[in-house]
């Protein structure tokens, strides 16, 4: 079973209720959390910090925290912080300056 969140407005307060949420979710069958991204074009430490939290919570309960459509700059912040592996993301290539 999936139980699939598309943040929207307020992406922290989003994945709070749904980390609350978590023991019910799973004891009532869902194995996969998926988290669409697409309306969140960049995330900050506190919603890298609740996506932790979750990806933690769901290893524990032996499930999964997929994240979906996630933009270029999200991607970037999850990589410079040393988190893409976590979440099963290839690592964003460094920025350029100067010339190529």
């Amino acid at each position: 079973m999936v139980h699939e969140l598309v943040l929207c407005t307020e992406p922290y307060q989003e994945l709070g209720d749904l980390h609350a949420r978590l023991p019910e979710l799973f004891s009532g069958g869902v194995k996969v959390i998926v988290v669409d991204l697409a309306a969140t074009p960049f995330i900050d430490s506190m919603v890298i910090g609740q996506l932790v939290k979750l990806q933690l919570e769901c290893h524990r309960r032996s499930g999964l925290l997929e994240l979906r459509n996630i933009g270029d700059n999200a991607r970037r912040t999850l990589g410079y912080s040393g988190l893409a592996e976590l979440f099963g993301l290839d690592e964003p290539e460094p920025p350029r300056f100067g010339r190529p």
